[in-house]
């Protein structure tokens, strides 16, 4: 069952990586697109565009880094290296890419807001980076059970 579990959790992540990637590349070449090409749909905005891409860029690599650590984090899981060192990192540089991703969301929503004063926008944008911050709050508070059951697996170690 367990095998079944983390196979599933590993297809799961790295499907998640895929569409994340292919989701901030598309984005991104678009905007990249416009730029370049200094498209006339666009007129308004290209100066808004390299900031743009440069926060959504940032807010890709941090996703995708953060389910890159998830899914090292369900190979040790399945190695039944649960309360380990090597777990408690992991689930920590989980958290920080998922806050990396958070930051670089929410001064992406800054930026927008301050150069367009588009409301939708902002809250969008907003959104995603509190959606962001309590998954990284999560896997923080993850990473200190799991660093606590590692402490008492070794004290019980040292009794017995």
């Amino acid at each position: 069952m367990k095998r079944l579990q983390t196979t599933f959790i590993a297809v799961t992540l790295a499907a998640a990586m895929l569409s994340t990637s292919a989701f901030f590349a598309i984005v991104g070449s678009a905007l990249g697109k416009a730029w370049v090409l200094k498209d006339s749909s666009f007129t308004i905005f290209l100066p808004l565009i390299p900031a743009c891409l440069a926060f959504w860029s940032a807010s890709g690599a941090f996703l995708l880094a953060g389910l890159a650590f998830g899914l090292y984090t369900t190979y040790l899981y399945a190695k039944g290296r649960l309360f380990t060192a090597a777990m408690v990192r992991g689930l920590e540089r989980v958290g920080l890419c998922f806050l990396g991703a958070c930051l670089s969301f929410l001064l992406l929503a800054i930026y927008l807001a301050v150069n367009m004063q588009l409301a939708a926008l902002f809250l969008l944008f907003f959104l995603l980076a509190a959606l962001l911050a309590a998954a990284a709050l999560f896997f923080f508070l993850l990473a200190d059970a799991v660093d606590e059951g590692r402490r008492l697996r070794e004290e019980n170690d040292l009794t017995i």
